[in-house]
This record gives C-alpha cells, structure tokens and sequence, in this order.
C-alpha cells in the first residue's frame, strides 16, 4: 500500500446500512484506504486490487477502537457481504469486495487529472490582466 493518490467516496454512502454505525464505518473507510490499488507481492503472497492485509490489532490501534469493536465491525461488514476474510497465522487478507464499484476498473494512474484540477480551479482576471487560478474550494 502507499500512501499517495486518492480513492473515490461517492455520496450515495451516506444511505449505506452501516453508515450510522460509527465503529464499522470507520474500519470500512480504513480499509478502502489501505486497499491495494494494483496487485503487489506482500509477505510471499499476493495481494490483489482491493484487498488489504492487516492484523485485527492494527485496525483497533489505527482507529483508537478496542480490538473487540474491530471485530464486531469486521462481523458486520462481512455478514452484509461487503467483506471476505482469510487468515492465516500473521495477518489476515480482508477483500472488499465492492472496490472496482466504488473505485472503478480504470486505475492505470492514479493521480489527478489536468481535467480535474482545472474543475477545481477558477480563473480570476486581476488588474494587471494575467490570469490567476484559485481553489474554488477554498472561497466557498
């Protein structure tokens, strides 16, 4: 995992089932972050787009939950389907399992486009008359 680029987080995660539910939110964001975005070796095994490899541990201490709230998240993600887990005697490999969904399948560069930042940007005629861009986001 590295930890440049972006994920998308479409709206329509505001009606999910398990929005309200804090902790399962949290860990369900988490993971989607970790994610692997592109298939790598890790430990001698491979880990594909969209599965992460992770202890319960660390998701409770990267969280600040308790090691018993990561599970009972796990437990729901995975009873709805939005989870796969397989463990092993390290880590466990957690699959989400509606990643190319929520993200996708077009992932050959994942940086932002010169399309989106011109969207993001507004063109200001100053006195002088050369153009100056500002981040629209931050005047709204």
């Amino acid at each position: 995992m590295t930890n440049q680029g972006f994920i998308k987080l479409p709206r329509n995660l505001l009606n999910w089932r398990w929005y309200a539910n804090n902790n399962t939110r949290l860990v369900y964001f988490d993971l989607l972050l970790r994610a692997e975005w592109t298939e790598r070796e890790y430990l001698g095994i491979t880990l594909k787009r969209g599965q992460v490899a992770v202890t319960v541990a660390a998701l409770a201490a990267n969280n600040h939950i308790s090691v018993q709230q990561a599970r009972t998240a796990l437990n729901n993600l995975k009873s709805t389907g939005e989870i796969t887990i397989d463990a092993n005697t390290k880590f466990s490999v957690i699959t989400l399992n509606f990643y190319d969904e929520l993200q996708g399948v077009n992932y050959q560069n994942n940086q932002q486009s010169a399309g989106d930042i011109a969207l993001n940007q507004q063109e200001v005629q100053p006195e002088n008359n050369k153009p100056t861009y500002i981040n629209k986001k931050k005047e709204e």
